[in-house]
């Protein structure tokens, strides 16, 4: 399955340092990793539309979060 192009549709990853949180977007051209207990919607291709996934699933630790223009 193409689950890193679908983790790159989502756009954010929450980024936690210390004694704080942040939300960090994807710069283009600089992947990232999936953290340990990510759970969030997806977007998936269906029929040439991108759609939101109606639940939140577990999205594994070290997969990579991409910007589109690296998946294709």
């Amino acid at each position: 399955m193409r689950w890193p192009i679908l983790l790159a549709s989502s756009g954010f990853v929450l980024a936690s340092t210390p004694g704080c949180s942040r939300t960090v977007f994807v710069q283009e051209g600089t992947p990232m990793r999936v953290g340990p207990a990510a759970r969030m919607r997806l977007y998936q291709m269906v029929d040439g539309d991108w759609q939101l996934s109606g639940n939140a699933l577990d999205v594994p630790e070290g997969w990579y979060i991409v910007p589109p223009s690296m998946a294709k």
